[in-house]
């Protein structure tokens, strides 16, 4: 943590994925993943006032969202599975 603290007082901004590869003595990803979950709760400890807020999802209004239970994402989830060669009880019988 001390070594983040650092890396944020000397650049202004969060160590990055390859930041961690290079010469700034931070811990490995696999180190920080290990000890926080993920680069970006590390991040949030050292600097949450740094995380970039996410944008709120936007749709086009009117615009229908295709969900799995409609027949199109139903027949896409379906298709999905005999690629990848997992077809499901309902999927062998050919149900919906």
């Amino acid at each position: 943590m001390a070594a983040g603290r650092r890396f944020v007082a000397q650049h202004g901004t969060l160590p990055k994925a390859t930041d961690l590869q290079g010469c700034y003595g931070l811990s490995s990803g696999r180190m920080i993943r290990h000890l926080c979950g993920s680069l970006r709760q590390f991040q949030g400890r050292l600097a949450p006032e740094l995380l970039p807020v996410p944008a709120p999802a936007r749709r086009r209004p009117g615009a229908r969202r295709v969900g799995w239970g409609r027949p199109r994402g139903r027949a896409r989830l379906h298709a999905l599975r005999r690629e990848c060669g997992r077809l499901g009880a309902q999927g062998a019988r050919g149900g919906g």
